[in-house]
């Protein structure tokens, strides 16, 4: 739980060394997961899997007629992810202004600093621990996950799983009344007896189908008579959090 789970997309290996260097020396566990292509990362890119991402601004593959690499697969990122850390890495500081608009935490100017890379590192990790963790018993262990990576859960007899970001599914035993109180958070909702779902990760919710799309191509039914509900509690939450990122590019 506590491990930093660091990830870095540049396409200069001497920088990536540099970085690969720096980052292992900070006083708590980190784990490193590389890309050299802006779009490779954007496209295998899961919310929850990462505690901080390192961005080289500019990457070798091609971007838009103006755009960098960097900033087109940061701003994918940020169309799934408003809460993960961005540290942007370069040479310029033309697009500071980019970097506002996606919410990205850090500035680091290359070569990169030691300590400007350690106080980057113990900024996601501050911000980690704060993170609350939700404990559940799974096949007689007890398992802490973090319930901003649980996508829905669905109760089936007198066991509920929990599908999470990552792709895992976690049998517990118990009843969703139980994980709706321990929760007890407006970015998760009841749409359903049988399913719980999280609006940060809702894609679509159809009124044909009586469903909700979320991440990672998975549905949840929607109890009839709710759909109203389900539609206008999701609605609020993206409201909600566009105004949070706007109150905080503010300060």
């Amino acid at each position: 739980m506590n491990t930093l789970n660091v990830v870095i997309c540049e396409d200069s290996l001497a920088d990536m060394r540099r970085l690969m260097g720096i980052i292992p020396k900070a006083p708590f566990e980190t784990t490193i997961t590389t890309f050299v292509h802006a779009r490779d990362f954007a496209q295998a890119y899961i919310p929850g899997i990462y505690d901080l991402v390192f961005m080289d601004i500019f990457m070798g593959d091609a971007g838009g007629e103006e755009t960098p690499c960097g900033v087109e697969a940061v701003a994918a990122l940020r169309r799934v992810d408003a809460i993960v850390p961005v540290a942007f890495i370069t040479n310029s500081t033309d697009f500071a202004l980019d970097g506002y608009r996606l919410s990205v935490n850090h500035y680091l100017t290359k070569p990169v600093q030691a300590a400007a890379v350690h106080d980057v590192l113990a900024a996601a990790h501050e911000a980690k621990l704060k993170r609350p963790g939700l404990s559940v018993r799974v096949d007689r262990k007890d398992v802490t996950v973090c319930p901003d990576q649980l996508v829905f859960a669905e109760q089936s007899g007198h066991y509920f799983t929990l599908t999470m970001v990552d792709g895992r599914r976690l049998r517990v035993r118990g009843r969703l009344d139980q994980l709706e109180d321990r929760l007890a958070n407006p970015q998760f909702l009841r749409c359903h007896h049988s399913y719980l779902i999280n609006l940060a990760l809702v894609q679509d919710v159809d009124a044909d189908t009586m469903s909700a799309s979320l991440y990672g191509g998975n549905t949840a039914f929607i109890r009839r008579g709710w759909l109203a509900r389900t539609r206008t509690a999701w609605e609020d939450w993206m409201f909600a959090m566009t105004r949070k990122k706007d109150a905080e590019g503010e300060r």
